[in-house]
Order: C-alpha cells, then sequence, then structure tokens
C-alpha cells in the first residue's frame, strides 16, 4: 500500500494492527495539509468482490454509514470522523486518535472495580449511549476493548461502532444490492439474544454495558459465567467477600440491565440513569457473600429480649453521667467535622448584553471588565489565597467577531497556529461541548511560566473563548471550579 493516501495523509511508520475479523487494518497517520502537528487513526478496509455490482452496493452503503458515523462524531465522547474515501476498491475511515487506556487494559491491570468506580463508568458511559439512541443509532458492539479512558479529561470514549465493517463485506450483500446480514454483529459473551438472532434494539446496548459492568466487579469474563433457566447471568455469588460492600439496589439495577428477556430489561439509558441517581438515597451497603440466619435462632433471642425485667435507666445514677459524657463526645466530635468541612462558596450569575453571554461563578470570586483594545474580555478571578499570592487564577471570557466566514475546523487551525508561535502546546484540539454546542479544547504551556486551557465554540460568525490561566504548580488545584465556569457559559443573550 501506498504510503501517501488520498495525495495528503502520510502513515507513520509501525506495525499496524488487524481489524476485528481479519477486515482490514489500523495505520496511524499525519496530514500533511494541515499546519497542526496530529496523528489520526486510519481504518483500511480491504474486503474482496466478485464483480463491479457489488463494489458499488458496498461504496453506497458505505458511504451512508460513515456520514452516519460523521453524525455521532459530533458528541465530545465519540471520536470525530475527519474524512472518509474508497482507493483501489478499499475504504478508509480517518478518526481523531483517542489517547489513553481502554477497559480491557484496565481490568488487567487492577483486580476490582468498587461499586464507586463502576457507578462513575456506568454513568459516564451512558450519557454517551444516551445521545448514539436519541440519533436512532445501535452501537452492537459494546465490551471493554471498545471502551477508552481519556488519559487527558478522565472521560470514557466509547469507539469501534460495529456495523460499517459489516455493511462492506461481501457476504452481506445480496444480488439485488440490499445489505443482508449473515451473522450477528457482536461479540459473543456480550451478544444478547435478540442481537443474536439479526433483531438488535435500543436495550441490546444496556444489556453489553451491564455485562462489562459485572466483568468490572468480578473479573470473570461474561463467557465463564453460569446462567439460569431463564438465561440470566448468575454472577452475585462472584463478587469479592472481603473489603467490599455492595448496595443491594445496586445489584438488582445490574441484574436489570443484563436480563435474558428484553422486555424485562432497562428499555432506555435515560432510565438507568435515573435509577443510578436514586442510589444516593437508597439502603447502607451490606458485605457481598451469603448471610444465613437460623429462624430459630431468631426466636430465641425474640423470647430472651421479651423476658428480661424492665428497668429504669435513671435508677443507676452511674449511668447519667455516662450518657452525658457520651452526650458532649458525640456534639464535639459532631462540631469538630461540621467546623472542618469547608464551605462550598455560593455562586452568582453574571449577564453581559454586549457580550450575549450568561455565567455562573463562586461568590468569592471578583470581577474585572477590561476595555483593553487589543484584549478586551471579562475576567473572573480566584480568591487571594494568602499575603504571599502573587497570582491570582482567572477564568477570561472573550468574543472575536470574525471577518470572514469560518467553520469550527478552520477557526481551530488558525488559532493553534497562532498558540503555537510563542506557546508549547501540551494537549492537542479536543472536541468538547461548551454552551450547548460543539467546541474545541487545547491545553498549552506560555512563556511566561503561565500554563493555559482554552475553549472555544462558533456561533453566527463570532468565536466565543473561555480561558483558564493558572501558575503551572497550581493549575490543578482550581481546575475544577474553573471548568465548572466555563461549562456554565450560555451564549445568545
Amino acid at each position: 500500500m501506498e504510503n501517501i493516501l488520498r495525495g495528503k495523509y502520510q502513515l507513520i511508520d509501525g506495525v499496524p494492527r488487524r481489524i476485528q475479523g481479519g477486515q482490514g487494518t489500523i495505520h496511524y497517520a499525519k496530514d500533511l495539509s494541515s499546519s497542526i502537528d496530529k496523528t489520526y487513526i486510519v481504518k483500511q478496509f480491504t474486503p474482496r468482490y466478485d464483480c463491479d455490482d457489488q463494489l458499488q452496493v458496498a461504496k453506497r452503503l458505505f458511504v451512508q454509514e460513515a456520514e452516519i458515523l460523521q453524525q455521532l462524531g459530533s458528541h465530545s465522547q465519540i471520536p470525530q470522523i475527519f474524512d472518509y474515501f474508497e482507493e483501489d476498491e478499499q475504504f478508509f475511515l480517518v478518526q481523531e486518535l483517542i489517547e489513553g487506556q481502554n477497559l480491557q487494559q484496565e481490568l488487567e491491570e487492577k483486580k476490582y472495580f468498587t461499586e464507586s468506580e463502576t457507578i462513575d463508568f456506568l454513568k459516564n458511559t451512558l450519557e454517551v449511549l444516551k445521545f448514539v439512541h436519541q440519533n436512532s443509532y445501535i452501537h452492537r458492539d459494546i465490551k471493554p476493548a471498545n471502551l477508552i479512558r481519556n488519559k487527558y479529561d478522565n472521560k470514557i470514549y466509547l469507539i469501534d461502532f460495529g456495523a460499517v465493517k459489516e455493511k462492506i463485506k461481501p457476504e452481506n450483500l445480496d444480488d439485488q444490492g440490499n445489505f443482508t446480514l449473515t451473522v450477528a454483529i457482536g461479540t459473543p459473551g456480550y451478544l444478547p439474544d435478540e442481537q443474536k438472532l439479526g433483531k438488535p434494539e435500543f436495550c441490546s446496548d444496556i444489556y453489553a454495558l451491564g455485562m462489562v459492568a459485572i466483568q468490572a466487579l468480578t473479573q470473570i469474563h461474561p463467557g465463564n459465567l453460569s446462567y439460569d433457566q431463564d438465561g440470566n447471568p448468575l454472577w452475585r455469588d462472584r463478587l469479592p467477600t472481603s473489603d467490599y460492600n455492595f448496595n443491594p439496589e445496586f445489584i438488582e439495577l445490574i441484574n436489570k440491565m443484563v436480563r435474558c428477556n428484553y422486555r424485562e430489561r432497562y428499555q432506555s439509558s435515560r432510565e438507568v440513569l435515573r435509577d443510578l441517581e436514586n442510589l444516593v438515597d437508597s439502603p447502607s451497603p451490606v458485605k457481598s457473600g451469603k448471610i444465613e440466619i437460623n429462624k430459630q435462632e431468631i426466636n430465641s433471642i425474640d423470647r430472651d429480649i421479651n423476658n428480661q425485667k424492665p428497668q429504669k435507666w435513671c435508677e443507676n445514677k452511674l449511668f447519667l453521667p455516662i450518657i452525658l459524657g457520651l452526650g458532649t463526645t458525640f456534639i464535639g466530635v459532631a462540631a469538630f467535622f461540621l467546623a472542618s468541612k469547608a464551605p462550598v462558596p455560593r455562586e452568582d450569575t453574571y449577564i453581559n448584553a454586549n457580550y450575549g453571554i450568561k455565567v455562573e461563578y463562586p461568590q468569592n470570586w471578583t470581577i474585572q471588565e477590561t476595555d483593553d483594545p487589543l484584549y478586551p474580555g471579562i475576567i473572573f478571578l480566584s480568591p487571594e489565597e494568602n499575603n504571599t499570592d502573587n497570582f491570582l487564577e482567572q477564568v477570561k471570557f472573550s468574543v472575536e467577531r470574525l471577518s470572514i466566514i469560518l467553520s469550527l475546523n478552520e477557526y481551530t487551525e488558525e488559532a493553534i497556529k497562532e498558540i503555537a508561535t510563542s506557546n508549547s502546546i501540551i494537549e492537542p484540539p479536543k472536541k468538547i461541548t461548551v454552551a450547548n454546542r460543539e467546541g474545541r479544547k487545547v491545553i498549552y504551556q506560555g512563556q511566561d511560566g503561565l500554563k493555559r486551557l482554552e475553549v472555544w465554540t462558533i456561533r453566527n460568525q463570532k468565536a466565543y473563548i473561555a480561558t483558564y490561566t493558572a501558575e503551572t504548580d497550581k493549575f490543578g488545584k482550581f481546575s475544577k471550579q474553573a471548568d465548572k465556569i466555563i461549562q456554565s457559559l450560555e451564549i445568545g443573550y
């Protein structure tokens, strides 16, 4: 194969990985036509067709599927498709490279996921699935290897949608040019019955995600689990029995995700997310493993309690100082914890009609509106930590009116050029959702010794820009507050 594809994608040296099923390879590449030094994933599909008619049908189906993936790629936790094309009867997808570990690698490195870790993982992934299903699409191949934790933002990214490679297989195309599935899309163990029959539902993805959760909790591959007479997985007794607590309602939630009968399953990601949120108010967790209590022992204890002679506690004068002492101790301990708990600053709302923006910010941050013609904007300054605090971490919002119409990608390319002239880029542009719109995020280090996170989006020929600036050693300390301020941005006011 040529080292340069479509005249601009230069393949990087290295051993390409095989695509599952032996249908092609995965390469890394650089875009020679772009000034941004960015690495892409290139998926090369190499089916072999018996006739030109089959090839033409495959081209049409490939374009259809690639366009859907481009649409799904607008979500910040799904890799973006930058390009797709056909050359020499081979098909290529050029997509965003997500740097990080997939869940399969995480499971190999750590023993078990705790309940809390599993809930966080499920919430993160279900938000992406909700978007996918709202776009009337079913992933079909959710498994640990297709869930990547981005090393920059720690979020779960959903990759490798199962349908595209199947729709260009020669054996799945009939004589009339129609797609006819011959083998179920998906991976054994994560594949529910209805999907095996070629009739996947939205809840088929929920089943697969539930099986991933069980694997994370038990370290057992779904293919090695036992199943009851109704086809439901038996996994409760495979949980670790020491140092791990599990909420019974959490266990039942997972069970409902993986019901064999899809009608008994959660029907939407929204339903699962709702019940995960409700777990906060559920009963205290219990130890995993079986707890067996003898009914006769309970009756015996009950009789002993009932036969005991009532005794007034105040008749024993020793009890009073003890109880008063315990009460004083309890009050003191409670007061200590209440006093030591850092107060959460209240938030205020800032609206600027000239900029057309609305922002929520902590009350203990101050606002500066600068009219500097070179660097106009609104600056939110963090509170002073002590008398030696020489730099106040800040979040700045600015609005740039564009002289020409630019797409988000075109603006990003120009912005990166400008940033790179006097800064070192630490994290290249990543997709992000800001002000309910697709945006970009970049992190860079300036020659002034300050570290910056910059976010932007485009609307009505204007660029809305938010920049968090901090001393390098304090960048992480204020990043959560800064991110919350940036994510509160609303435009159009």
